[in-house]
């Protein structure tokens, strides 16, 4: 049996590249915890004798930055300077300001987006790993230099071992076999751990108290054999740690925060962010996936990565590998995935309750690993039940990893992701994203052509398809290319249908066909129907009345990265249909509110 060697390393809560870290994720906790809307971004720097807080926070709540830091210093155990720094008499910098209004409004609009439209924080990609050979399907090499930190601030804070001071290091080397790319753990090969100690204990004492209260509690013996090594404090003397030792700054400890070196990180820190940044956020979602993945025997090792832009709600692609342990294609897996998770900011805040803060909540998860913990806090470990491989969103087959199949599902919180329209990548306009698909010569709406199709009862005669393709027959409606799952078939709105965009002159709604498909949904209007009932009543449309909500139409369209030219000539049409009418006769454009209504 071939093997190979891993290792993973940790550092203790008083590392002060951590202390960082906690102070950082401290102010978040107080920010959330009175202004769930907060933006922060706070990052914190440490040396002999000083802690200094500085970034960009917006917020309503009333914070107090210098208690932050002194409590969190003294709940770590720096409580005097011969520890490292003394929580009590130290300095505290505070250098805090707003979040740039640039990022503010092409982010969440100051404050105006709904959660779905809510824009990514920044660009950047970010990975979600999980392997079956820990219960927490976590690494084990990572999982036990983790625990060894955890349970020698443990012994110190409980004073099994009194000659223990706040700074350590841990790290653990695993023997590992490849089993068709699962990683099935043989046997613990090493185990390093540097610790920070008073002056009074000896290395004999230090080395057989790790061995009997940290090492044995925490490894199983099944992992350990007469070959395995120790190094415990092997460079003989660690006495001065903490900010006295080294400078500490947030967000250099990222592969000890994710998967001690397994899988693969997209390089962005966690502490200190609020829920929009999707360093934190979207490496949260990810990793819930690929645990969900694991755990329903999908694969048994699987990593997810997600991508966004900044300013742009919906991810720019999705990937996911089982590293040849799937129990059915990678392709397959993705589709589920889509089907299952929703990767837009906004909506990752809200299904794993990010917004919430306070007591400690992201302050717990800047020590000791943000994944693989076993607390309800940890939102993003839970287990999530995949629906099976039917898609509602009637994505391409060809899909690649592109976000453009999650349109249209149905989310577990009863919202529509950005639009109600099934795009597919072989016809008609085919805009996702911003991006053409697979034809290079996509028509958009022709204006003359819309015109034609005014008249009451038009039939669905004529499609914009592409250049040198032939338009497709008229496909019988199957659950692969319903928009959604609840909806009747014949109720679909196509977005490439002009006569679908128009409303006859009927003065009366009952008098209208779509009308009566979409009675039952009459109670579900959005801003686009809402805005006219608000300006017009019963009366007369007439452009100046017209002109807000199309205005409105038109922002909307193009934060969805749509084409402008296609947007344009959409509001023109728009436009056309309704000036001079009565608010009874666009019931047409009411009844594909869905269309438009973000």
């Amino acid at each position: 049996m071939e093997t190979f060697l891993f290792t993973s390393e940790s550092v203790n809560e008083g590392h002060p590249d951590k202390l960082c870290d906690q102070v950082s994720d401290a102010v978040l906790d107080a920010c959330l915890a009175q202004d769930p809307d907060s933006k922060v971004a706070c990052e914190t720097c440490t040396k002999t004798n000083m802690v200094m807080v500085f970034g960009e926070i917006t917020t309503k709540a009333n914070v107090d930055y210098e208690k932050i830091v002194r409590d969190t210093c003294r709940s770590i155990g720096f409580t005097s300077a011969d520890v490292g720094l003394d929580a009590d008499h130290c300095k505290v910098l505070v250098n805090i300001e707003q979040q740039s209004p640039d990022i503010a409004q092409g982010v969440h609009g100051h404050l105006t987006k709904r959660p779905e439209e809510i824009g990514a924080g920044d660009q950047g990609h970010m990975f979600g790993y999980a392997t079956d050979e820990t219960p927490e399907l976590m690494p084990l090499s990572h999982v036990l230099a983790t625990k060894l930190g955890a349970k020698l601030t443990e012994v110190r804070k409980n004073g099994t071992c009194p000659w223990l001071r706040p700074d350590g290091k841990t790290q653990v080397t695993v023997e590992y076999y490849n089993e068709n790319g699962a990683m099935v753990p043989v046997r613990v090969h090493t185990v390093l751990i540097s610790t920070q100690h008073d002056e009074t204990v000896t290395n004999d004492e230090i080395a057989a108290d790790l061995k009997q209260h940290v090492i044995k509690p925490v490894i199983p013996d099944k992992y350990l054999d007469d070959k395995t090594i120790f190094h415990l404090n092997p460079s003989g003397r660690f006495v001065i740690g903490g900010p006295h030792g080294d400078a500490g700054l947030t967000g250099r400890k990222i592969i000890i925060d994710t998967y001690g070196g397994w899988g693969a990180h997209g390089g962005g820190a966690f502490s200190g962010k609020d829920p929009t940044k999707v360093d934190r956020s979207g490496a949260y979602i990810v990793r819930q996936a690929a645990k969900s993945i694991v755990a329903s025997g999908l694969a048994r090792r699987c990593i997810v990565q997600v991508s966004y832009a900044i300013g742009v709600p919906e991810p720019l692609s999705v990937f996911v590998d089982s590293y040849g342990t799937g129990k059915i294609p990678d392709k397959e897996i993705l589709k589920i995935v889509k089907e299952n998770f929703d990767f837009r900011p906004g909506m990752i805040s809200i299904n794993l309750d990010l917004k919430r803060g306070g007591n400690g909540r992201f302050l717990k998860t800047a020590a000791y690993g943000h994944f693989g913990r076993d607390d309800p806090d940890f939102t993003w470990e839970i287990v999530k039940p995949l629906k099976g491989s039917k898609r509602s969103g009637g994505g391409s087959a060809n899909d690649d990893g592109d976000s453009d199949n999650m349109r249209g599902h149905k989310l577990e919180n009863g919202h529509s992701n950005v639009s109600n329209v099934e795009i597919e990548k072989s016809r008609v306009t085919g805009i996702a994203n911003g991006k053409e698909n697979t034809s290079s010569n996509i028509g958009a709406f022709d204006a003359s052509k819309l015109q034609k199709l005014r008249n009451k009862g038009s039939k669905k005669t004529d499609t914009v398809v592409s250049k040198g393709s032939k338009p497709d027959p008229k496909k019988k409606t199957t659950k692969k290319n319903r928009v959604w799952d609840d909806s009747p078939p014949e109720s679909k709105l196509d977005f490439t249908d002009p006569a679908e965009v128009f409303s006859s002159d009927s003065e009366s709604e009952e008098d209208e066909e779509v009308g009566k498909h979409n009675k039952p949904d009459a109670k579900k209007t959005g801003w686009f129907s809402s805005m006219f009932h608000s300006i017009a009543g019963k009366a007369n449309l007439d452009k100046a009345d017209l002109e807000p909500a199309l205005k409105s139409l038109k922002n909307r369209l193009m934060t969805k990265n749509v084409a402008e030219e296609i947007v344009e000539k959409l509001c023109e049409s728009v436009a056309a249909s309704l000036e001079g009418k009565k608010l009874a006769s666009f019931t047409m454009i009411s009844s594909i509110v869905q269309v438009f209504d973000f």
